[in-house]
């Protein structure tokens, strides 16, 4: 089990999606009443092999983003248990989205990703963060470049001086 997710539902049932690898890298998810104690419910998805799964809700349904590694497919959900897969695969231009977020602030969801070129070596370019709202179906989306994120923890968190780090 890698890549988990985990949201809790209306009834309060905490609910885990994530990759599993011996299947293919398949969506599976399980259940706990207390996030202490789980059942595995099995397959989440199967249509395509993925990884990375994150689920929200947003609109009054549940939506679960999973990288394919060919930009993301997106899910939709009225119960968070059978999922329709939404037409087409959003973020597969160049950089191609990987390893999705999503922030529902608002209204809107805001979908934050990892962008990587689909050919050659990744190049992530300035540490300026990249923002462009109103994108097609269904999300919003933030960049984050990975450096970004490194950057801004070392920023919070310097050497400490006395142990000479």
């Amino acid at each position: 089990m890698i890549d988990a997710c985990v949201h809790q539902l209306e009834d309060g049932t905490w609910r885990l999606w994530y990759n599993d690898e011996p299947s293919g890298k398949q969506t599976f998810f399980a259940d706990s009443p207390d996030l202490r104690s789980w059942s595995d419910r099995g397959q989440a998805v199967g249509d395509q092999p993925g990884e990375g799964p994150n689920v929200f809700r947003w609109r009054g349904s549940y939506w679960m983003v999973v990288d394919v590694w060919d930009g993301l497919a997106v899910y939709r959900s009225d119960d968070a248990l059978t999922w329709a897969r939404q037409p087409g695969t959003i973020l597969r231009d160049d950089p191609r989205a990987h390893h999705a977020d999503v922030l529902v602030r608002e209204g809107r969801a805001l979908l934050y990703y990892f962008p990587r070129r689909a050919s050659g070596p990744a190049r992530w370019g300035s540490r300026s963060w990249a923002c462009a709202t109103g994108a097609s179906p269904p999300l919003d989306r933030v960049v984050i470049k990975p450096e970004d994120l490194l950057n801004r923890f070392k920023e919070r968190n310097p050497p400490c001086a006395e142990s000479g780090q």
